[in-house]
């Protein structure tokens, strides 16, 4: 992966984990670096961010009224993100993520 789309998707994910960036936005400047950037952490990025988006789709209360997040799941979520994100900036390699089957 190139370092600049590498820095990118770590800024994405830094944002989101900071809630700096709306969700659509967020998606938006995902999928234009999905879209040339096949790498194996691009997967591994979607999954972390499509869970941490998750904890704030619950279901509503009385139907009108939002539940909170789940302050441990989202936790665990932001925390992943900004994990992949300090992978991303340090040029960490994944090589087993790499090799393939």
């Amino acid at each position: 992966m190139e370092t600049i789309d590498r820095d990118t998707l770590a800024s994405l994910l830094r944002k989101a984990a900071s809630r700096t960036i709306g969700e659509a936005e967020f998606w938006a400047g995902f999928k234009a670096l999905a879209e040339h950037a096949k790498e194996p952490i691009m997967e591994i990025a979607l999954a972390s961010a499509t869970r941490y988006w998750q904890t704030f789709h619950r279901k509503k209360i009385l139907f009108f009224i939002p539940a909170r997040p789940n302050t441990a799941e989202l936790r665990q979520a932001t925390d992943e993100l900004k994990l992949i994100a300090a992978v991303l900036e340090t040029g960490w390699q994944l090589p087993e993520l790499a090799e393939k089957p």
